[in-house]
Order: C-alpha cells, then sequence, then structure tokens
C-alpha cells in the first residue's frame, strides 16, 4: 500500500508541476486582465516543435550503416553455420534431417533476403499506407494521428 501512496504523491506532484504551476506562472504574468485560456498558451508552448527533426536526415545514414553491418554479420555467421553442420553430419555428430535447424537457417535467410531487397520496408510502407487511409472518425477523412499532426503544422 505504501508503494501506491507515493506513487500518487509523485504523480500529484508531477502534475502540479507540469499544469499548475505553468498556468498560475502566466496568470501572474496576465496583468492586462484578459480572460483568455492559460492551457491555450500552454499548449503552444508544450507542443513537440517537428520541425527540429529537419536536416536531421543524416542520422539515418548512420542507422542504415549499422543495419547493413548487421545483416551482413547475419549472412556470414548463417553460411558459416550451415557449413559447420555440413561438418558435423560429415563426421556423424549431426543428422541431415535436423528440422530445427533448417527451419532457423531458412528464416533467417529469408529475413536477410527480404532486407536487402527491400521487401520488409516495402511491406511496411504498405502496411502505413493502408492504416493511415482507415477512416476511424467516421467523417470519411484520414483521421490517423499523423495526418493531424501534419494538417495542423
Amino acid at each position: 500500500m505504501k508503494g501506491i501512496q507515493k506513487w500518487l504523491i509523485s504523480l500529484g506532484t508531477m502534475l502540479f508541476f507540469v499544469f499548475q504551476l505553468p498556468m498560475l506562472a502566466w496568470a501572474a504574468n496576465n496583468t492586462n486582465g484578459s480572460e483568455e485560456n492559460p492551457f491555450t498558451n500552454m499548449k503552444e508552448k508544450m507542443k513537440f516543435n517537428w520541425r527540429i527533426m529537419e536536416g536531421a536526415d543524416w542520422v539515418f545514414y548512420i542507422i542504415m550503416l549499422l543495419l547493413s553491418g548487421l545483416m551482413i554479420y547475419l549472412l556470414i555467421a548463417t553460411v558459416g553455420g550451415v557449413i559447420t553442420h555440413l561438418v558435423k553430419i560429415k563426421h556423424g555428430k549431426a543428422s541431415l534431417k535436423d528440422r530445427n535447424f533448417w527451419l532457423e537457417t531458412g528464416f533467417i535467410i529469408f529475413f536477410i533476403v527480404l532486407l536487402f531487397s527491400g521487401g520488409f520496408f516495402k511491406i511496411l510502407e504498405s502496411i502505413y499506407s493502408w492504416t493511415n487511409k482507415q477512416d476511424i472518425g467516421g467523417d470519411g477523412k484520414a483521421t490517423s494521428y499523423v495526418v493531424q499532426m501534419h494538417d495542423r503544422a
């Protein structure tokens, strides 16, 4: 019970500092007597500015370089594993009918081919496009969160 009490006290403190103090600070500076909603100003100040991500394309080059290195390592390790397994078969320490080994190897090679060919990203792109066109709100417009954020900016 004490853990829940500490959590509730922490949550209340966080909500006070995030919402109440900025509202009070804004209200104290609002000396012109206007009845403007302080949460409108807070929303403008606390909303994430997506424009700061412009020019950060170089991050994707680093990620793709690391991903390419990982795929090459995975391909070499898989080929090495197959060769090692075939050597074990030759010496009688493993069986050619090892179903789990061949399923795992086939899955890894299939995954590597999907990544190298771009098929994996094509599948993700298709899923994103399909979900983006869903009419969640029922008003005939695409109502995904990403579209809404883009429309607001």
